[in-house]
């Protein structure tokens, strides 16, 4: 695992090798993760920015989606958190499948099988 970025909330690390991303939050209608993807944003005069982050889930009906997670403002101090960056055409492994990461409208991703 390698550190791509460290902001002052939180840092952004790279996937580690032969990951595997678990759903592992039962919501009832759906499975989450508890990981944090963030999607580099490449600037053409400076290194990328890992600010868009995205939740994973899942259920019955759809698959798996990724859904933005949003900022918030807060009048106390927060733990940093740690959170995963990918790009835009990186393969991810979500519970034994692979996925390619796919811009979709309005700003988000989508996860298309691998073939």
């Amino acid at each position: 695992m390698k550190i791509l970025a460290d902001y002052p909330a939180y840092t952004v690390a790279s996937l580690p090798e032969g990951h595997d991303i678990a759903l592992n939050e039962d919501k009832g209608y759906c499975r989450t993760s508890s990981i944090v993807l963030r999607i580099a944003t490449f600037k053409e005069d400076g290194p990328a920015e890992y600010l868009d982050g995205f939740a994973i889930g899942a259920d019955d009906e759809t698959g798996v989606w990724a859904y933005g997670r949003g900022a918030m403002l807060t009048s106390h101090m927060l733990p940093k958190e740690f959170h995963f960056g990918a790009s835009l055409g990186d393969k991810i492994r979500i519970e034994g499948v692979d996925y390619i990461i796919r811009k979709a409208p309005n700003n988000n991703i989508t996860f298309e099988a691998a073939k």
